[in-house]
């Protein structure tokens, strides 16, 4: 009956002993989440203006890129420059009308290049006013490197979104 007395009080002090263990490891575990929510936070902030900063690059460099095309800002010709995060590239998307090529014919154009490198990843050539006729040219590299042919103005920007938007 004694040694039933003594295996319960250990038991008891082992509960007790386990309790204030567990509350403790609590506490630390709580203390450790927030540390980690913080870094994350901080990280996040870091990225932010890591991106900024790489946004405002890529800005800089399309409007070099647009200028060294021998286009002129105002024109009948524009850009817009799209940095992509999960590409890590800054890209320009070029728009406007050619009314020198071709004697007599006005062209609708697109062209997506790299803005540094300047490899184009797509280029779409359509007569104005013609869009029932296929265009001249419509073509996208895809991010998997496949080169894909597309046949309207829609289908040649639903291709190339996956470079201009920010993902």
């Amino acid at each position: 009956m004694a040694s039933m007395k003594v295996i319960i009080a250990c038991l008891l002090v082992a509960v007790i002993a386990l309790a204030v263990l567990m509350r403790s490891q609590s506490a630390s575990i709580r203390d450790l989440e927030r540390q980690v929510h913080e870094l994350n936070a901080r990280f996040l902030e870091r990225s932010k203006t890591a991106n900024l900063d790489l946004q405002a690059k890529c800005s800089e460099q399309a409007h070099q890129a647009f200028a060294q095309m021998g286009y002129r800002e105002r024109g009948i010709t524009n850009y817009e420059n799209h940095y992509n995060p999960k590409l890590n590239r800054c890209f320009i998307y070029v728009r406007g009308m050619d009314l020198r090529s071709s004697p007599g014919t006005v062209l609708s154009f697109g062209y997506v290049l790299d803005a540094f490198e300047g490899k184009r990843y797509g280029e779409y050539i359509q007569p104005s006013g013609k869009v029932e006729e296929p265009p001249w040219a419509c073509s996208v590299t895809l991010v998997s490197g496949e080169t894909k042919t597309c046949r309207t103005l829609r289908e040649f920007s639903q291709l190339v979104r996956a470079y201009i938007e920010n993902n």
